[in-house]
């Protein structure tokens, strides 16, 4: 009974055996999540969640940008001071961009929201019959995005299409390359009408499953210097394009990519273990030439470690969040004890 006793307390140790950051001194700041309940429960478990990842792989969750509408104040103060919201629509298509008027960005300014996320993810995805405006560049958003222009508010966040790309699953994702880049050329002619709009585009633009789009993300970050990318869920992608290319890419660009998960935490569907192993996935891929992951990537098939510098990694994580979005977030950080120049 000892001998068997004693094989069956080792099988957690080995079944979760984790990797390590290479570097537990550089926090990170996760600029896209989403979470609606304002709950002091579900607040308190982003603590909770922050603490396991640090336990286990130690890595520091320092603050997560929430950009589902919620109380910011509220957030804040159930967090430690470690959760910043945007305002949001999640339905332009149908109600096209609901807040543009300048007495509604004081107020939010007020309430102590950090920026603006509009979701214009594919028309198709929405019920067709309440569709009215399918692309983001519709004339009818021209004043909204003028204003938005006009008044410097920030948007936090910009979703732009779905993955195109040669997929095993997910056939819902834009299967059309038709649709797919109206879809793209629309955040285009959005960036060319307004040049002074400061943006983060969700998901790398969904511009990074294929060496061709990514070519057409370089021209885009070249012409266009306000806008900047969150890399949230690009990891389930990222052994589709060649290997040499999206590093280069990523090396190149280090200074408009933000470090994301895009995750939900909702209760019953997240554990801490998960999203701890979520975290240590990323690093890995990030910070190391470690060969893992085929069943997280999209098509079960490795991937490679990019193995960044380490000055790079710092920009990623939180240097260029501090940089790009609003001074709140760079005291916010002050606030809770680093460094930040």
């Amino acid at each position: 009974m000892k001998k068997i006793f004693f094989i069956f307390s080792l099988l957690p140790v080995f079944a979760f055996a984790q990797v390590k950051t290479k570097y537990p001194e550089i926090p990170r700041i996760d600029v896209h999540i989403h979470d609606a309940d304002s709950s002091e429960t579900r607040f308190s478990r982003f603590l909770h969640l922050r603490d396991t990842v640090k336990q286990a792989i130690n890595a520091d969750i320092a603050m997560w940008i929430n950009l589902t509408q919620n109380d910011p104040q509220l957030a804040m103060q159930r967090t430690g001071g470690r959760m910043l919201s945007a305002f949001s629509t999640y339905r332009p298509a149908q109600i096209g961009i609901e807040y543009h008027e300048p007495e509604v960005f004081e107020q939010f300014a007020k309430q102590g929201y950090i920026g603006y996320k509009i979701w214009y993810g594919p028309y198709y995805r929405q019920e067709p019959e309440l569709v009215k405006y399918p692309y983001v560049d519709d004339p009818a958003h021209d004043v909204a995005f003028s204003l938005l222009e006009k008044h410097n508010v920030f948007i936090a966040s910009l979703h732009i299409a779905d993955p195109n790309g040669p997929f095993e699953w997910r056939t819902q994702w834009a299967a059309d390359p038709v649709e797919y880049w109206r879809e793209i050329i629309g955040l285009e002619r959005v960036l060319y009408r307004h040049p002074n709009l400061n943006i983060v585009v969700a998901h790398g633009a969904w511009l990074m499953t294929q060496d061709a789009q990514i070519d057409f993300l370089r021209y885009l970050l070249d012409t266009y210097p306000n806008c900047n990318l969150d890399i949230s869920a690009t990891i389930n992608y990222v052994n589709l394009p060649s290997y040499d290319n999206l590093r280069d890419f990523y090396i190149k660009y280090q200074d408009r990519l933000c470090w994301s998960t895009d995750n939900s935490f909702r209760p019953n569907q997240q554990s801490a273990a998960s999203y701890t192993k979520f975290v240590e996935n990323w690093f890995r891929f990030l910070e190391t030439d470690d060969v893992f992951g085929a069943e997280l990537a999209n098509n079960k098939k490795p991937i490679k470690g990019l193995n960044l510098p380490r000055e790079v990694i710092e920009k990623l994580y939180y240097k260029n969040a501090i940089r790009i979005y609003p001074e709140k977030l760079k005291e916010s950080m002050k606030r809770l004890g680093y460094a930040i120049e």
